[in-house]
């Protein structure tokens, strides 16, 4: 009985010690940082299976590990960004898988195989392969990780149609339109009858956001025919409002009403709301109201809500504020999920606008709800009424309420405008904390206007280090809006950093957004025009017809413009004059480097 007692005291001691080298132990995030430095070729392993999931594969119900066979074609250009003379030979890609699935304490191994991962049936579907660790990849997507353009290149080789959609808004999010264009082709392509529509959807949104209204429309015009559940009243409700825009209201009116007979609990009571707002002038009024207010009767738990907010919205637009709050309230009263806040929400900004004080009540429940965008809005409105008031301890407790909802958008809209909000108090680091706090969420939009802001205030303190190092950080997220981007870009120009403005406008360029690219090659033209006997003419040159080639309305027309003003500059295509032989030595210099250039 000793014997057995005090083998159990010895395996509890040597249980205990495990456990507390474990607790001492650096985490997995730790680990593979450092190996960086110690183990570039397992971190390039780790990093290229990170990347396979940014890209949107992976993903549950479709999980699809990448292959030893695709980690091996990447692996070269992985590890020469750490160690560019190291050799990728097969012997250091084996030693660095062999690191990569080696267990690190009780956090498991940077990667695991499809046999020894936890819940996954990858081998029942004939795939083979890794999957990165989880924790791994939110610290990438925390600290806005860009996948590079060769690691694009193969994997959209590798897109089945079910993994399209996922694939093509991870593009999208990184900011590579063009890859997020041929993910959703994929499925298209292959007229995959669930893929397919979902992926024209997400196509004719992406168009729409580049201000391509013909692709746009075209996209969601496929969608529409296909049928689909989800897609095709989603894809209707847009593809009304864009051919009552551009002058076809007929047309419009009969896909709209497409919409509202689906009777989808989502969209056709949006689809209504189309109907009144954009044909009001030809009796679309009368025909949504009456179908917001069947479908509000209708007593259906999701569908009746939001008919009534939608109403209640409506009505608000026309001055009906009571009959508009009588919906609004019955629709906060129904307490749904989603409806309800919204309705809160709605309420408290139609009061708002009578400059009723009781708009604060229904801010305040908004504020409270689980719905992390609504909350966040909701707060910002307080933020505005109370900045009205002029009550700044209570602003920045609203702005503070609105970043701990962590909502994408709303967060670090409201960390910008707490930023402002120290500024103008002339409170430096308070400001400084705040930008930095927006920054740091990676928004496409909010971070470059932080960061153009605090390198501002940064920079007109002397402090040009850490201005150039704000401008930086938001260069180098996954995804830039190209509003922002060119703000950004505009700042690092005023303050003489015109290589980093240089750097933003190619990422816009590289972006292969159809609006903004072109207007970016201009941009970048003139910053290399303006330093043509530098030798950039050329460079300016190639930027100025590429905005050509793209046939944008506006960048177009300039391009050719100061294309012409260049090439007289320069002296390019034109006849050699004689020159006097008193021209001095400075000129005939000048004239050699335009005409190199």
């Amino acid at each position: 009985m000793s014997d057995s007692l005090g083998e159990f005291f010895r395996r509890f001691d040597e249980a205990l010690a495990r456990w507390e080298r474990d607790q001492s132990a650096p985490s997995l995030v730790e680990v593979v940082r450092e190996a960086r430095h110690k183990q570039p070729s397992g971190y390039a392993i780790v990093q290229a299976a990170v990347d396979w999931k940014l890209a949107g594969f992976d993903q549950l119900p479709h999980q699809r590990p990448i292959s030893e066979e695709d980690l091996r074609a990447l692996f070269p250009t992985y590890l020469a960004e750490l160690e560019p003379i190291r050799p990728a030979a097969k012997q250091e890609f084996q030693q660095g898988l062999r690191w990569a699935l080696t267990p690190i304490g009780r956090h498991g191994s940077p990667v695991e195989r499809c046999a020894d991962a936890l819940i996954d049936d990858c081998h029942k579907r004939g795939f083979e392969g890794v999957h990165a660790c989880y924790w791994l990849v939110e610290e990438a997507e925390r600290r806005g990780r860009w996948v590079p353009e060769v690691a694009w290149e193969l994997f959209l080789r590798r897109v089945r149609p079910c993994e399209a959609v996922a694939v093509g808004v991870a593009a999208f999010r990184q900011s590579n339109l063009v890859a997020a264009e041929r993910a959703y082709g994929v499925a298209m392509d292959a007229e995959d009858p669930q893929a397919g529509p979902l992926a024209a959807c997400r196509l004719g949104l992406l168009r729409l956001y580049q201000g391509d209204a013909a692709g746009a429309e075209e996209a969601f015009q496929f969608a529409v025919a296909s049928g689909h559940a989800e897609a095709a009243p989603e894809a209707a409700t847009w593809l009304g409002g864009l051919l009552t825009r551009r002058g076809d209201p007929d047309a419009g009116r009969a896909v709209l009403r497409q919409t509202v007979a689906s009777g989808h609990y989502l969209y056709a009571p949006e689809a209504a709301m189309a109907i009144g707002t954009l044909l009001a002038d030809q009796g679309g009024l009368k025909e949504a109201m009456a179908a917001l207010e069947q479908q509000a009767a209708a007593g259906d738990e999701d569908l009746s809500p939001r008919a009534a907010l939608m109403l209640g919205g409506l009505l608000g637009t026309q001055g009906d504020v009571a009959g508009a709050r009588t919906l609004l309230e019955q629709a906060i009263a129904s307490g749904h999920f989603d409806v309800a806040p919204r309705a809160s929400l709605t309420l408290g900004s139609l009061l708002a606008s009578q400059e009723d004080p009781e708009q604060v009540r229904f801010f305040e429940w908004a504020a409270a709800s689980t719905r992390r965008e609504v909350a966040a809005q909701a707060a910002l409105c307080l933020a505005s009424y109370y900045a009205e008031q002029g009550d700044h301890a209570r602003t920045q407790a609203a702005y503070q309420q609105a970043i701990d909802t962590e909502d994408p958008d709303g967060a670090p809209r409201a960390a910008l405008l707490l930023g402002r909000l120290h500024e103008r108090n002339g409170d430096v680091d308070q400001a400084w904390a705040a930008y930095q706090q927006a920054i740091d969420a990676h928004h496409p939009s909010y971070s470059l206007k932080a960061a153009a802001a605090l390198g501002e205030l940064l920079a007109s303190r002397g402090d040009d280090r850490h201005a150039q190092a704000a401008w930086q950080q938001a260069l180098e997220q996954p995804q830039l809006d190209p509003a922002a981007a060119f703000e950004l870009a505009a700042v690092c120009e005023s303050w003489h950093d015109r290589d980093r403005a240089a750097a933003i406008y190619q990422r816009v360029i590289q972006s292969g957004h159809r609006g903004a690219a072109p207007l970016a090659a201009v941009q970048l033209g003139l910053l290399y025009e303006r330093r043509w006997r530098r030798g950039d003419g050329a460079r300016a040159r190639a930027l100025f017809q590429l905005a050509i080639d793209a046939g944008h309305e506006q960048a177009a027309p300039l391009a050719e413009i100061h294309l012409r003003g260049l090439n007289r500059r320069t002296r390019r295509g034109m006849p050699r004059a004689p020159r006097d032989a008193t021209a001095s030595q400075a000129e005939r210099e000048q004239d050699q480097m335009g005409s190199g250039s």
